[in-house]
């Protein structure tokens, strides 16, 4: 009994809560299947007699460390998913003590879901999410309760890491109150639609797609949300659509944008989502019937997606044909040999009509068939044995049911065509369906052939009034496309498609075009032919010209190439209605393609068209001449009107920022003879200037404007410049008037010509090193035209000062982005490059002009001079030189030292540029080696720069509203800012000679490397006061001027702000060789001397220094601490945070 009883205590303490929990976690953090035994086990002991206040006390205890585990491992997920399903557990025999550990529970968490800690809310929000994922619907929760859990996981919503939201998205999914009135003010789903709306985690987005409830007020949210930029977003809102929305819940527009957007997405497991969704709205909503899937899309309106619909349903297997379904079904008979159309009597042979979804059906499933069939023929004559055999039989089985479904005869096919062509324009759409079949017939037959031809015939010679489209009202007024044949541009492409198939022999095509020309235009040549007349002419002619290989062709015809030049088109452009004008000015320019050489009557018809006063007939201008200018070339479009076209190259760089060269002034567009007289170029140009960008947003087309269209021409025929010698001239101008234009503030209106601006600048700079030369060329131009108060420029209030000179920052970044972009094939001017070689990219060239820019702005310049000074430096150092541009290097070299001294105000800035002076050394070849000016001016000049002579005046950009805004100096720092001018200018004379003289006493030879060793050594000299008024002796000067001598790698002279000291650098100079006393303030090199009484300030320091030896002053180079630097209102922050290597990139979606 003893041991009995024993065992009994045992089994008692084994079940204790402080046992069994500790012990069951263990178990289920290692195993998965151990999970639902030990959620028997624990329901067991909770209803236990130990009680379960007893038993939520350990539980909640033994669950601390889970709370603190950051990382998502596998066993803590485990035993989250264990607590979840222990916690969502109902036994039947304890309900009561079910539901109220729950709720217990879920007050335990909600307090939990406060702290401040980050891991500590993002593993409460998971387990709650977990928690109410499993929770079955006949749980009791008190309302006190599930109002704080919402009021709890809305709170976390806005929390600040992004898994903290997604799982207080997923908790929320319970919580959203279903059906009833206001659902859409529930403030659960206005919550989703803001983290929706707002969120940039795509997780979080992610999850409140998957939780959003299935509300009419939820679908316009997840249809915007196909085009998310994640396309993990994308997948779940196909997969949400998929399982929660039938396909009636949503509009005709919301079905075609998602199936058309889904079957499109360059993403495939986006795409296979919307295939599933495609399958399901298929079978479930329409019962496998493709033709009552098209009755949900409006095929007529969005033909396109209701074609991509059947390729890809045909293709995956979801659609299988029926029997019956052939265009046979739709005659009185099957034996029909005719179908000609009689008015008299109404018979036709055909007994019904097709509707617009049945057309397209059969269309495109005869296209289908009869790919398939192509493919397998291919697939069998490159194989063979028995997989051949297999294919051949498939093809033929494709073409047997491609019989099957089209008319019996070519007859009986003219005949269904003319049936709809009679029934009016509602049927129009199902004709221009059964045109588009012409492709799959056999036309060879004479009776098929001339039947055919009389269908031609009459869709050339009929009025478009009598198909509904001209206006009854006014035959002025025109409705529809009035460049298309029809007024619809899809239809003249089925009736050109079936024109060509039927006349497939040589010159019958222009010959059935031209007689139709002829009949046509008779009206127009002779005078009084109406609107209608012209634009139906007109668009038979377009017909012509753009299927006609040559215009040679033409001879022998009805109607020649010039007199339709002559009797038509020039007449038509000269038209008073628009209209008629717009159709002229494009039939001239595809007439000026087809021609061997530019004619000077369609060339000045173009450039008088360029100035027309309405809008369309510009846009239609614009266009033919850019697409006559890519063909021709500038210069032969000149040449053909007499204008002598002598281009030269950009001056390098203009003081008015972005300017033409000198002897193409911009000028505003005058009367016709002036613009005869200009080349077309300058023309353009100055359209480009003057001509409006602005968009309009309310029509559903795309809208196209005169300056967006000059602008997409010009970036092509950048993208061209290699091929017109003409354009490589002006190239640095254009790219800079485009780029600033892609950085203008009014671009917000034409996201057309952002989008395609954004992907031309990328294309372009990664198409050679020669386009990379012309946007470094072309940056410094830019860079002055952009920066607000210099060279001209507005300047204006603080705040937009400030923005402007945001936008000069972000242009400098952009352009410095495209600079470091890879080259697409390393092709350079001369061919490929070598392996491991890299190219020419002109940054060195773009560095050195920077120097000489910065050394522009003299030290009087006002502060938008100034930190337009200070912009431009910190780039410099961003840039790379390539160790095979040693001229390059060595006169960067030479022109640090001036660039150090012209922004010494700024420390760090200082602290980058030595840097880089270091990087350029070690490139150096020949670093002992000095420039001199001669030197100097011969690489500039093959530079093409331009250098200040040190005689001339510094360039000041003060010509800006900005220029009053400068700071008075005192007499005392004047002079001494002359005084110091002119010891740096007579130490650059004899830089040479004293390098040379210092070379041999600085210079070591180790023994044991044998190589040179040299130390930094820095001291700091203060001039006497009698300086600054000009009293020195000749001593003096010459020390000073020899200290001064060495160039930027040896040593430079910084000017300090208080402009009384003159710092002295010499990082290469062995503190052993140079003999430094500081008693009587002097510095020797090489018998040099500088010497001077000692200051008050001079003393100090020198006290200070023997009272504390270990103490070593370092001047001339940065302090280790951070120091404050005060700047001017005018001086640029933006600036501070430009990248010195990398950039990020860009934003560019989309095509040309």
């Amino acid at each position: 009994m003893v041991r009995r009883r024993g065992e009994e205590e045992v089994v008692a303490e084994s079940e204790a809560p402080e046992r069994l929990i500790p012990r069951t976690l263990n178990e289920c953090q290692e195993l998965q299947s151990v999970h639902l035994r030990t959620v028997k086990e624990l329901v067991k002991c909770r209803s236990g007699h130990h009680g379960p206040q007893r038993f939520l006390k350990v539980w909640c205890e033994c669950l601390r460390s889970i709370f603190l585990v950051r990382e998502r491992e596998l066993a803590v997920e485990r035993v989250v998913r264990f607590v979840a399903t222990f916690t969502a557990y109902r036994d039947e025999e304890h309900a009561n003590d079910c539901d109220d550990f729950v709720e217990e529970f879920l007050k335990h968490l909600l307090q939990l879901a406060e702290a401040s800690d980050r891991t500590v809310r993002y593993r409460t929000c998971q387990l709650i999410s977990e928690v109410m994922t499993r929770l079955g619907e006949d749980v009791e929760v008190s309302d006190d309760v599930w109002v704080a859990l919402i009021s709890s996981m809305q709170q976390r919503m806005q929390d600040k890491v992004p898994f903290v939201r997604v799982f207080a998205a997923s908790a929320l999914a319970r919580l959203v109150t279903g059906g009833g009135s206001g659902i859409e003010d529930d403030p659960t789903l206005l919550t989703y639609q803001e983290a929706l709306e707002n969120d940039r985690s795509a997780d979080v987005r992610r999850m409140v797609v998957m939780s959003m409830p299935a509300l009419d007020s939820t679908i316009h949210q997840l249809v915007e949300h196909t085009a998310d930029v994640s396309d993990s977003v994308r997948k779940a809102v196909y997969s949400v659509l998929g399982s929660k929305f039938p396909i009636q819940m949503l509009s005709i527009m919301q079905r075609a944008k998602v199936l058309g957007r889904g079957l499109a997405d360059r993403v495939p497991a986006v795409q296979t989502e919307c295939v599933h969704l495609l399958e399901t709205w298929l079978t479930k909503d329409c019962e496998g019937d493709g033709v009552a899937l098209l009755r949900y899309l409006d095929v007529q309106t969005h033909e396109k997606v209701g074609e991509a619909v059947l390729l890809k349903a045909l293709k995956e297997g979801m659609i299988k044909m029926k029997e019956g379904d052939s265009l046979r079904q739709f005659f009185q008979s099957p034996d029909v040999h005719t179908g000609q159309c009689n008015l008299e009597n109404g018979e036709s042979g055909v007994k019904q009509l097709l509707n617009a979804e049945q057309a397209l059906y059969f269309r495109v499933l005869c296209s289908t068939l009869d790919s398939e069939a192509q493919v397998k023929r291919s697939e069998a004559a490159s194989t063979g044995g028995a997989q051949a055999t297999v294919y051949a039989a498939v093809a033929a089985d494709n073409v047997e049911a491609l019989e099957m479904i089209l008319p019996p005869t070519v007859a009986a096919y003219v005949g269904l065509v003319n049936a709809h062509l009679c029934a009016g324009p509602q049927h129009r759409f199902a004709a221009r369906q059964l045109l588009l079949l012409a492709n799959l017939l056999d036309f060879s037959d004479s009776a098929n052939h001339k039947a055919a031809g009389t269908l031609v015939h009459s869709l050339l010679q009929e009025e478009s009034s009598e198909r509904g489209i001209a206006s009854e009202t006014d035959p002025d007024v025109v409705i529809g496309d009035a460049l298309s044949l029809g007024r619809d541009k899809e239809w003249a492409d089925a009736v050109a498609r079936l024109a060509v198939q039927v006349h497939a022999e040589q010159g019958e095509y222009e010959k059935v075009m031209t007689d139709a020309i002829v009949v046509l235009g008779q009206p127009c040549r002779e005078g009084g032919a109406q609107v209608s007349q012209w634009l139906h002419c007109l668009a038979v002619t377009s017909l012509l010209l753009e299927h006609l290989k040559s215009i040679q062709w033409l001879s022998g015809c009805a109607i020649g190439a010039q007199e339709i030049v002559d009797a038509l088109l020039l007449v038509a452009a000269k038209h008073f209605h628009p209209e008629v004008q717009k159709a002229g000015v494009r039939c001239l320019g595809l007439f000026q393609l087809l021609a061997s050489k530019p004619s000077m009557s369609v060339v000045t018809q173009l450039r008088r068209s360029l100035l027309s006063s309405f809008e369309t007939v510009q846009i239609m201008a614009v266009k033919a001449t850019f697409d006559v200018l890519l063909w021709c070339g500038a210069s032969s479009l000149d040449r053909v009107m007499g204008i002598g076209i002598d281009l030269a190259p950009v001056s390098e760089p203009s003081k008015a920022g972005v300017q033409v060269p000198p002897n193409h002034p911009v000028s505003v567009i005058g009367d016709d003879e002036m613009v005869m007289r200009k080349p077309l170029m300058e023309l353009l140009m100055n359209l480009l200037e003057s001509a409006p960008f602005e968009e309009k947003p309310d029509e559903l087309v795309e809208s196209e404007t005169v300056g967006g269209l000059v602008a997409e021409g010009f970036a092509k025929v950048l993208l061209q410049s290699k091929a017109f010698k003409d354009v490589q001239t002006i190239e640095d101008i254009l790219f800079a008037q485009l780029i600033c234009l892609y950085f203008n503030g009014d671009m917000n209106n034409s996201p057309r010509l952002q989008q395609c601006l954004s992907v031309f600048f990328i294309n372009y700079s990664v198409l050679s090193a020669d386009n990379k030369k012309c946007i470094a060329r072309a940056f410094i131009p830019v860079m002055r035209s952009a920066w607000p108060g210099i060279y001209g420029n507005e300047g204006g209030t603080s705040s937009i000062v400030a923005a402007k000179k945001k936008r000069a920052t972000q242009l400098s970044k952009f352009m410095l982005e495209l600079l470091e972009n890879q080259l697409e094939g390393a092709l350079n001017e001369n061919g490929p490059l070598l392996y491991g070689e890299t190219p020419d990219v002109g940054q060195g060239r773009l560095a050195i002009n920077i120097a000489i820019e910065v050394k522009r702005i003299s030290s009087k310049a006002n502060l938008a001079a100034k930190s337009y000074q200070l912009a431009m430096a910190r780039i410099a150092p961003s840039l790379k030189f390539h160790a095979s541009q040693q001229e390059e290097i060595k006169c960067m070299r030479f022109l640090l030292g001036p660039m150090m001294d012209a922004v010494a105000r700024d420390k760090l800035l200082v602290r980058e540029l030595k840097a880089m002076e270091l990087q350029l050394k070690a490139l150096d070849m020949t670093p002992q080696e000095c420039l001199s000016e001669e030197q100097l001016q011969v690489i500039i000049d093959n530079l093409k720069l331009s250098y200040p002579k040190p005689g001339d005046d510094n360039e000041e950009p003060t010509s800006g509203p900005m220029a009053s805004c400068r700071r008075t100096t005192t007499r005392k720092g004047a002079t001494a800012r002359a005084t110091q001018g002119a010891v740096r200018q007579a130490a650059s004379q004899s830089q040479c000679q004293i390098k040379l003289q210092a070379q041999n006493h600085i210079t070591l030879a180790d023994s044991a490397t044998s190589t040179e060793v040299t130390t930094e050594l820095d001291t700091e000299a203060d001039s006497h006061e009698g300086a600054a008024s000009g009293i020195k002796s000749s001593s003096q000067v010459l020390a000073t001027q020899a200290t001064c001598a060495t160039d930027s790698s040896d040593g430079s002279c910084v000017e300090h702000e208080d402009k009384h000291e003159i710092r002295l650098i010499t990082p290469h100079i062995r503190s052993s060789q140079v003999s430094a006393s500081s008693a009587n303030n002097t510095i020797g090199v090489q018998g040099v001397q500088i010497s001077g009484p000692k200051t008050r300030r001079q003393s100090t320091k020198a006290a200070n220094t023997a009272s504390n030896p270990t103490e070593r002053r370092q001047t001339g180079r940065p302090k280790s601490r951070q120091s404050v630097v005060f700047i001017s209102d005018e001086s640029d922050s933006d600036f501070d945070t430009l990248p010195r290597k990398q950039l990020p990139s860009a934003a560019g979606k989309g095509n040309l």
